[in-house]
């Protein structure tokens, strides 16, 4: 933790040197996860909320949906769930509108511990469907474009042997 934070920092103070904006964001992103990582929830919060604005302001909704994400587990290990759920929502509206179906899914997994926390088991098996039903669909693109690879691969790779035996 010591040398991650370490590093982190060295990272920060070199991108806010070069004014490089996209730097600073993520470094306040992996500090304020180095700070999760103790419970040090206050100070977790405030450099999330920070990455968030920066990557906002960059239009970097992919990078912002993952610090809501993270901004959200503070939430949940510092015991305040409804401003997990808050954040959450926020996430999730900007992943369907960046149509990122990775971070939807790790959203609803999310929401499902969170309404989990709260004895809501009826939302949290809802969002526990919705992870699942999403994994799977994520699953199931990746197999077939895996698929269309090694066909085409198959298909170049039996023109490539055709070719050969007939200049043989």
């Amino acid at each position: 933790y010591k040398k991650s934070l370490e590093y982190n920092n060295k990272s920060l103070e070199l991108a806010i040197k070069l004014n490089y904006k996209t730097g600073i964001a993520y470094s306040k992103g992996n500090i304020a996860v180095n700070y999760l990582s103790v419970n040090d929830f206050a100070i977790a919060e405030k450099y999330c909320k920070e990455a968030i604005s920066i990557k906002l302001d960059l239009e970097d909704s992919y990078g912002a949906i993952g610090s809501k994400i993270d901004l959200s587990k503070v939430y949940i290990n510092w015991n305040k769930p409804r401003e997990a759920i808050i954040v959450l929502e926020q996430a999730l509206e900007l992943a369907k509108m960046v149509e990122s179906k990775s971070r939807q899914s790790d959203i609803y997994k999310t929401l499902s511990i969170v309404y989990e926390q709260l004895d809501d088991d009826s939302r949290a098996l809802d969002f526990t469907k919705k992870y699942v039903a999403l994994k799977d669909s994520l699953l199931n693109e990746k197999t077939l474009e895996e698929m269309g690879t090694s066909q085409q691969r198959y298909k170049l790779e039996t023109v490539s042997y055709t070719h050969l035996r007939a200049h043989e």
